[in-house]
């Protein structure tokens, strides 16, 4: 009791004392080349805070000696519980800063730091767009960047001390295998040419690398050019500190090199993070020569958290390699229509040209929304569809790329106006995966049912239909078995093994082996294309002669893990996570099967657009059409519908 007492007692007194210091209030800066470093001064434990704000030129910079601070605001923002004493008055943090202030702090001396939230005058939304736009240089200018995960806990420090370890581990193998992969059968084994042990499938180890990823930083769009922008950056949680370059390198290793980030983190947002981490390492100049454009960067990060919906766009400038004529810089005082509009806008205008299109995705709620149809809302992320679940697989298409974009805006600068073909209407629109239907299997953990699942979903009747779908079609020289592994195999459909050596694979499997999340995560792999390729297997692309008998026994480690996978719900439902947005087969009124967005519906429309290499999904309404995405049409891919004139020549106005 007396303990409670005198906690109370003491949050009453800081409570007062906090409330009789007076707000800090910024200085107006010179200009757009300043900005503020704060000088952390010295102090002790718990005592409070305390810092001095300096202005700094952007020439200068580099000799100011300051170090930058990467970190998460906290979730929802955090609310700003904690202070900071700023020349003798007070400023509110959150606590995610706070203890990062504290863990840099030196007793001794003065520390020099920028981090965007004390430095940044908040409230002046002209200074903080005119800061944004500095951060890159911010971060690449500091000696050092420090990326600050959070408190230390048990699992953080098992985590940090294990990470430095298996990367050298790891790397001392490789060198002396020369460039082999770790094999299934070393977990829980000595690695050959090292002294280390590889972690078995239940170590404490990869959970607690699982957890560390879990951490909120790996969650924030902010974060990715700040990690990226300084070749000296070190990643703290609590006291432990690892180099970042090592963080990614490692992980990079454990997803192409073994299958211990598809096999033994959840399929959540660990694996996420992991995601994240490779894209960030693709992007860092040196590791890949390719240049980096506008709509590509928002997209690879468009999965990331952003509290503001403008910042998934201004987040990413720093990424930006080419523009393609784009002019954008950070504006809050614009509202998020105004940003997404203007970015449409100048896209359409320069090199992207039509290219949007493909990053315009309707959700169940566009119905709702303030955007036009046509014009990517990126609050949304661009879901997979059925022509390149990266979206760059359409360049292998030509339905309609080889004519002249024609196009034209309205007065308003919201209804997009295009010229095209009108192919065919949705009549039929067959049945939607029946990975949905499945999960109530899982759950039950009914071991009789998960045996006889992988049966189930070959004789389901989404395979059943859409079978009939193209034998009804077939004819011209092309079988149905053609037609249906053309519109199931979608982007992967010039170089897949085809639909019946698919079934013949998935057949196998299941006598090989009765557990069957591996069998379903293989099963997965016929409507979604290329997953098994890109999610589990590491390969190239397979050829039609030799992909079966080359590749089947790569799946045994899919296999020998498949108990293990198929007891955890938490993984389980992840894949089915995955399989939801899916896709439809449908058939259309000029009897060609297509692959469309789940969302479709009978009456929407198939049209190529001139200057676009794939058709697109339009659905009539009173005011115009609504874009509701990209789609596959099968005998059209080519360039078809110009050479033999199908359809009819008109514009269709997107509102």
């Amino acid at each position: 009791m007396d303990i409670e007492w005198f906690l109370a007692f003491k949050d009453e007194l800081f409570a007062r004392f906090t409330n009789a210091l007076k707000p800090f209030k910024y200085q107006v800066l010179p200009d757009a080349s300043h900005f503020r470093v704060l000088a952390l001064e010295p102090g002790y434990g718990d005592a409070h805070l305390s810092c001095k704000l300096e202005v700094v030129s952007v020439q200068t910079a580099r000799q100011s000696g300051y170090e930058a601070l990467s970190y998460a605001w906290g979730i929802h923002g955090d609310s700003l519980k904690s202070f900071i004493l700023c020349h003798g008055n007070h400023l509110r943090l959150t606590s995610s800063l706070e203890s990062a202030l504290r863990h840099m702090r030196s007793e001794e001396k003065v520390i020099r730091l920028w981090a965007d939230q004390i430095c940044i005058n908040q409230e002046d939304i002209h200074e903080r767009s005119q800061q944004i736009s500095l951060m890159r240089l911010i971060y690449s200018a500091a000696k050092r960047v420090v990326i600050w995960l959070g408190v230390q806990d048990d699992a953080s420090h098992v985590a940090m001390t294990f990470a430095p370890v298996l990367y050298r581990g790891l790397c001392q193998h490789l060198q002396s295998q020369g460039t082999g992969s770790i094999q299934s059968d070393y977990y829980g084994k000595q690695l050959t040419g090292t002294d280390f042990i590889f972690p078995s499938f239940d170590s404490p180890n990869w959970l607690a690398l699982n957890v560390l990823l879990r951490r909120e930083w790996f969650q924030r769009v902010w974060v990715a050019q700040e990690a990226t922008a300084n070749s000296i950056t070190t990643v703290c949680c609590g006291k432990d500190e690892i180099s970042w370059d090592m963080l990614t390198e490692l992980f990079h290793l454990l997803d192409t090199r073994t299958n211990t980030t598809r096999l033994l983190t959840n399929r959540g947002q660990a694996s996420d993070s992991i995601s994240f981490l490779q894209t960030l390492r693709a992007f860092t100049p040196g590791i890949s020569d390719s240049s980096q454009d506008l709509l590509t960067v928002i997209k690879a990060f468009s999965e990331q958290l952003a509290t503001d919906p403008r910042d998934r766009i201004f987040a990413v400038l720093g990424f930006v390699q080419d523009f393609k004529g784009v002019s954008v810089a950070p504006n809050y005082a614009l509202d998020v229509k105004d940003v997404f509009l203007n970015l449409a806008f100048q896209c359409l205008m320069n090199d992207y040209g039509l290219e949007l299109l493909y990053y315009a995705n309707m959700t169940d709620d566009s119905a709702k929304k303030e955007l036009p149809s046509w014009v990517p809302d990126w609050r949304h992320q661009p879901l997979e569809r059925t022509v390149g679940s990266k979206m760059i697989r359409r360049s292998m298409f030509m339905a309609a790329s080889s004519k002249k974009a024609v196009w034209g805006l309205d007065a308003s600068g919201e209804k997009l106006t295009l010229r095209g073909r009108r192919i065919c209407i949705v009549t039929d629109r067959g049945v939607l995966h029946p990975a949905k239907q499945y999960v109530s299997t899982f759950n039950r953990e009914d071991p009789l049912l998960v045996k006889t699942f992988m049966y189930q979903g070959l004789i389901h009747e989404f395979y059943q239909k859409t079978a009939g779908m193209a034998k009804e079609v077939a004819g011209k020289g092309r079988s149905w078995e053609d037609i249906l592994c053309s519109v199931l195999t979608r982007d992967y459909w010039e170089v897949s093994c085809g639909f019946s050596k698919a079934l013949d694979i998935m057949r196998e499997l299941q006598a090989l082996a009765s557990w069957s999340h591996a069998l379903f995560e293989a099963y997965s792999a016929l409507p979604r294309g290329s997953f098994m390729r890109e999610h589990f297997l590491d390969f190239g692309d397979p050829t039609v002669d030799d992909w079966h008998n080359q590749h089947l026994g790569q799946t045994w480690p899919l296999l020998k893990v498949a108990k293990s996978l198929a007891s955890n719900k938490e993984v389980v439902n992840q894949v089915f996570d995955q399989q939801r947005r899916g896709n439809r087969v449908v058939n259309t009124s000029m009897q060609m099967l297509a692959n469309v967005p789940e969302i479709t519906k009978e009456g929407d429309q198939i049209w190529i657009v001139y200057g676009c290499s794939t058709p697109f999904l339009l659905r009539p309404t009173e005011r115009g059409y609504l874009m509701v995405g990209a789609c596959f049409l099968d005998g059209v891919m080519n360039g078809q519908a110009l050479t033999q004139n199908m359809g009819v020549e008109k514009d269709a106005s997107l509102v």
